[in-house]
């Protein structure tokens, strides 16, 4: 027994020194400090004018036009002694029970209930997108990435075009809803790696603050995602038996989800099938469900932000800047240029192909009516037919793009020279096809 033990030890030791998780080791002291630091640093630089200008509003489209006088009335309600469900800025007043968009239930919107200045709204994206960011590494990490690669996913998924796009937007409930995909996979992960009850209740605690952001789309789309990811996930690592397993802790998952969540979020499913059903009798089902699809020409904006679009122009109308945030996909040359060195480097392995294939799926779903998958989906798949924007679907691809980012770091760092030779001469031709590539500019 003493032997087993200093064997275990020196594993965990020999673990803590290459800073490699394990499955039965707890995740912090798994984890490189300056990593982390990192993280902090280079998110308060991406968000700097926020700090360096504390009394100046963040411009966001929708911050503007809608969440300002919505936070004020809230504001007012909770000082008047009264719980904001009234939402008196649209229509004459409206009950806000079963509007996810107020987001009276997240927990950093009560942020605004101490004060209504608009410049709030700074620090709370700043907020959730350094959250985001930390959640992409805690689910590297978990999957064994090195802190190098870990720190690169995080920031190449919390800090891409796409984010950049909706923080633009000003998209309050929808943006950290999708910051909040890192965490579910985190939670699902951790409850793969050692399966007990009390982390399928964490996964579904996890889901229930994520449905409180707001956006019923994008918990929609994680918990579809959440499902094939732990069938598969369980599968690969075991069979079906393991598999069997692992649904039926995702199912215990759920029930805490829809308990933990219930007052909130049936009026909410309530709402959706309500307006989802209307639009269909209206005749405008799959045009309503494919509306903001993305274009096979958006596509060349994975290597160049603003191909065929013209930059984006604050305090012009969404129209004028063409809602290009609903197609907005740029992960940055080097998040591509090491999404490549792993399909080099490592074509084979079940994370290159795993994500690899989850990436392109995206890709192709988010061109919504631009092709048959995406009608197939609406046909076939529950619940698909209900939200529209298929183009938003490019977060996916985004996550998956930077996950790959980081395992190719990983991989890169410890190829031989020759290897790493070839891997640069694929980066160099794609930041030339980047760099010379004809833009066409389309006019709003």
């Amino acid at each position: 027994m003493g032997t087993r033990r200093t064997r275990k030890s020196e594993e965990r030791a020999e673990r803590k020194r290459r800073g490699v998780a394990s499955p039965t080791m707890p995740i912090a002291s798994a984890h490189p400090a300056w990593s982390f630091g990192a993280l902090l640093l280079i998110s308060a630089f991406f968000f700097r004018d926020v700090f360096l200008h504390p009394t100046e509003m963040l411009w966001g489209s929708d911050l503007v036009r809608l969440h300002t006088t919505l936070k004020a009335a809230q504001f007012a309600a909770v000082h008047d002694g009264r719980f904001p469900l009234w939402d008196p800025t649209a229509f004459a007043g409206r009950s806000i029970v079963g509007d996810p968009v107020a987001g009276v239930l997240n927990p950093l919107a009560w942020s605004f209930w101490i004060t209504s200045s608009p410049v709030m709204f700074g620090y709370y994206l700043w907020a959730y997108v350094t959250l985001g960011a930390i959640g992409m590494w805690l689910w590297m990490r978990w999957l064994n990435a090195d802190p190098m690669g870990s720190l690169l996913a995080a920031i190449a998924f919390a800090f891409s075009g796409r984010t950049a796009g909706h923080l633009f937007a000003g998209h309050l409930e929808l943006l950290p809803g999708m910051l909040c995909l890192p965490w579910v996979l985190w939670a699902s992960e951790r409850l793969l790696q050692r399966r007990s009850v009390g982390r399928a209740i964490v996964l579904g605690g996890v889901l229930c603050i994520t449905a409180t952001m707001g956006s019923v789309q994008s918990l929609y789309w994680h918990m579809r995602l959440l499902a094939a990811y732990v069938r598969i996930r369980a599968w690969r690592g075991g069979g079906w038996g393991r598999a069997r397993s692992a649904i039926a802790l995702l199912v215990v998952a759920a029930g805490a989800f829809a308990l933990g969540g219930m007052a909130w979020w049936l009026p909410v499913v309530r709402q959706t099938l309500l307006l989802s059903a209307r639009a269909g009798e209206s005749g405008g089902g799959y045009d309503f469900a494919t509306m903001a699809s993305a274009a096979p020409s958006d596509l060349a904006r994975l290597i160049w932000p603003f191909a065929g679009i013209r930059p984006p122009v604050p305090f012009a109308s969404d129209p004028e800047n063409g809602f290009f945030w609903e197609s907005a996909s740029y992960p940055g040359l080097v998040t591509l240029a090491l999404a490549l060195a792993l399909i080099v480097l490592r074509p084979k392995d079940g994370r290159t192909i795993g994500f690899g294939l989850a990436a392109l799926l995206a890709l192709d779903l988010s061109l919504g009516r631009n092709t048959p998958l995406y009608r197939l989906a609406y046909d076939v798949v529950p619940g698909f037919a209900m939200f529209r924007a298929p183009g938003r679907l490019l977060f996916y691809a985004n996550l998956f793009l930077a996950a790959m980012a980081g395992f190719g770091l990983g991989e890169l760092l410890r190829a031989s020279p020759g290897r790493r030779g070839a891997v640069a001469g694929v980066s160099l031709i794609l930041l030339a096809i980047a760099l010379t590539a004809p833009a066409p500019v389309r006019s709003a």
